[in-house]
């Protein structure tokens, strides 16, 4: 068996100089968007974080999520500090849907992923595709086949992080 690093409890946000950013603010959004999306308190995901999370007089913050987000962080002033994709370490997820005779697009349902990242695995029947030869990331939760599938085909998308 083989060890990980294991992440901060908190998280603290710093500024350009090495300061703490305290009394800052985190917001989090879906990809691309300004969207919120939740966040939360507890590895389970059952206590909600406000959104934006303000941050406490060390410039930290406890924040659990899964998938990807768009992070925005401004100082105590709303000066904004920077604006970055970012995803949860280790999140994923998978969904199976089953085609229809010569469906090409299919709409994810239970997570999105970073369009351009990598993160997203395609399987049609077991087999792995290839992403810009056998389908195109349409949107963060839209994938589009290149050629139309078979009914019955069973199409699974995993999101790898």
């Amino acid at each position: 068996m083989a060890g990980t690093l294991i992440p901060n409890a908190k998280q603290q946000f710093i500024d350009s100089n090495g300061n703490p950013l305290a009394g800052g603010t985190v917001n989090y959004y879906i990809p691309g968007t300004t969207t919120r999306k939740n966040t939360y308190q507890d590895a389970a995901m059952t206590i909600l974080n406000t959104n934006p999370v303000v941050l406490d007089a060390n410039g930290q913050c406890i924040v659990y999520g899964a998938g990807a987000y768009r992070q925005q962080v401004y100082d105590v002033n709303g000066n904004l500090i920077w604006d970055q994709p970012t995803y949860a370490s280790g999140s994923g997820g998978s969904e199976y849907q089953t085609a229809t005779q010569s469906q090409t697009a299919f709409t994810i349902s239970s997570f999105t992923y970073l369009v351009g990242s990598n993160s997203l695995v395609v399987y049609v029947n077991g087999c792995k595709q290839i992403n810009t030869l056998n389908y195109t990331e349409t949107s963060n939760n839209v994938v589009t086949f290149a050629s139309g599938l078979n009914a019955g085909d069973i199409v699974e998308f995993e999101v790898i992080y």
